[in-house]
C-alpha cells in the first residue's frame, strides 16, 4: 500500500520481512523511541527478531525508498474468548515523527483489523506524558479507558501509562 505524504515522498507499507529486523533495531537505537516504548535501550537485531516470533503477531513496516522508517504490530489473543481483541505496538524513526508515518501505519492496521482479521477491539498503552501520540490515537477513534500509575520506569523515574482502546462500531 502506497501512502502519498507530500508531493515528493511516497510512503510504502508492507509486511515485515526478516531482512527488516536490522532497520527496526536502528529505530530502537534512538532514546526518543525507547523512552516511549516498553523496550530497553540498545536492542539489537536478534532482540527485534524475537519480538516478531509469535504467530499471534501481524507486522507491517513503513518504508521511504528502501529505508524502514516505522513498524506496527497487531498482537492477537490466543484465548478463544478474546479472539476479537488485539493489542498494538508502534515505533517510528525520530527523523519521521509528526510526518504522517504513525498515522499511515495505524490507519492500515485498523483497516486490516476491521476488514480482514475480524478484530473488534484494538487496545494500546501509551505514556501519559506523550501528548503527540495520544492526540494521534484519539484522532483515529481510540479512547482513554484508564491510567495505570507508576507503571513504567525510564530515565530514572516512573511514568503513568494511559490505556486506550478503539471498538469497531
Amino acid at each position: 500500500m502506497i501512502y502519498q505524504r507530500d508531493t515528493n515522498v511516497n510512503l510504502n507499507i508492507r509486511h515485515l520481512e526478516q531482512e527488516d529486523f536490522k532497520e527496526v533495531a536502528k529505530i530502537f537505537s534512538f532514546k526518543s523511541v525507547t523512552e516511549n516504548t516498553s523496550q530497553n535501550p540498545f536492542v539489537n537485531a536478534d532482540i527485534v527478531a524475537s519480538l516478531f516470533e509469535s504467530k499471534n503477531r501481524y507486522n507491517l513496516v513503513a518504508l521511504i525508498d528502501t529505508e524502514v522508517v516505522g513498524y506496527i504490530s497487531l498482537i492477537t489473543s490466543s484465548k478463544a474468548r478474546s479472539k476479537h481483541c488485539a493489542a498494538i505496538a508502534l515505533a517510528v524513526h525520530p527523523d519521521h515523527h509528526r510526518k504522517g508515518v504513525g498515522r499511515a501505519l495505524l490507519s492500515e492496521i485498523i483497516n486490516q483489523a476491521d476488514n480482514w482479521l475480524n478484530i473488534i477491539r484494538l487496545e494500546l498503552d501509551v505514556q501519559a506524558d506523550n501528548s503527540a501520540a495520544i492526540k494521534l490515537y484519539e484522532s483515529l477513534g481510540f479512547e482513554l479507558e484508564g491510567v495505570k500509575r507508576c507503571a513504567t520506569f525510564s530515565q530514572g523515574r516512573y511514568f503513568d501509562l494511559n490505556f486506550m482502546s478503539r471498538i469497531k462500531s
